[in-house]
């Protein structure tokens, strides 16, 4: 792998599970979540790799169902090292780690990732990424986000940034 400072582009899809709210004030509710995914890191050179990704945090959420800021960590676990995409290289060997953080802009969600650390080949790593959700809904197509109930969502995420290794 080269060294040094890399343009990247951050691709995950996967399912979060919501869990139960608490009243901040009158109009916004707070609730902790997990997400699982698969998430493609492209490098500008043409590499790809893939991880298995697991997000964890905390969001705040208004009564009409807005998600306008929350924080969380990562733990992203390559799948391989030699491009097949079927985690038989690199059994965990291989990851990287840090935070998340959303807010909405122009009603848009948004946020950054930043990558803190690395281990095996990643270590040393580090990185921010733009990211937005260009699509993201309720598991089950009836159910609303105006609940106080556990619900499980599905996601696309993808954002730009820079990778440093």
């Amino acid at each position: 792998m080269s060294q040094g400072t890399e343009d990247v582009r951050l691709e995950a899809s996967g399912q979060a599970h919501w869990g139960r709210h608490v009243p901040v004030d009158e109009t916004t509710r707070t609730f902790c979540y997990e997400a699982d995914s698969i998430v493609r890191v492209s490098f500008d050179t043409g590499e790809t790799s893939h991880f298995r990704g697991f997000f964890a945090g905390m969001d705040v959420i208004t009564e009409d169902g807005a998600v306008p800021q929350g924080h969380g960590y990562f733990r992203l676990t390559e799948l391989e090292s030699d491009g097949d995409g079927q985690s038989r290289a690199a059994a965990g060997a291989h990851e990287l780690f840090g935070t998340l953080e959303w807010r909405q802009v122009d009603n848009r969600d948004t946020g950054v990732i930043t990558v803190q650390r690395g281990t095996g080949r990643w270590s040393g790593a580090t990185g921010t990424f733009d990211v937005g959700f260009p699509a993201f809904c309720a598991f089950d197509p009836a159910e609303s986000y105006n609940t106080t109930e556990p619900i499980d969502t599905l996601f696309l995420l993808e954002g730009v940034g820079t990778l440093s290794r």
